[in-house]
């Protein structure tokens, strides 16, 4: 558990590893991070975005 939490506590440990997962994290508003945290808000977001992308390959 102490290595799960020591970025808490010691400045010079990032909160992630991964810099995508950094970068997605600084750059995403607080209104998206919290969206994605479930799998209804993921859908409600990708949902659209699918059928857009369905409609156009019917139309090709």
């Amino acid at each position: 558990m102490h290595k799960l939490t020591a970025h808490l506590f010691d400045s010079n440990i990032p909160k992630t590893n991964n810099q995508i997962e950094g970068k997605f994290s600084g750059t995403q508003q607080k209104e998206d991070k919290k969206r994605f945290k479930t799998k209804r808000g993921a859908m409600s977001y990708l949902k659209p975005i699918i059928e857009r992308q369905n409609d156009e390959l019917k139309w090709t």
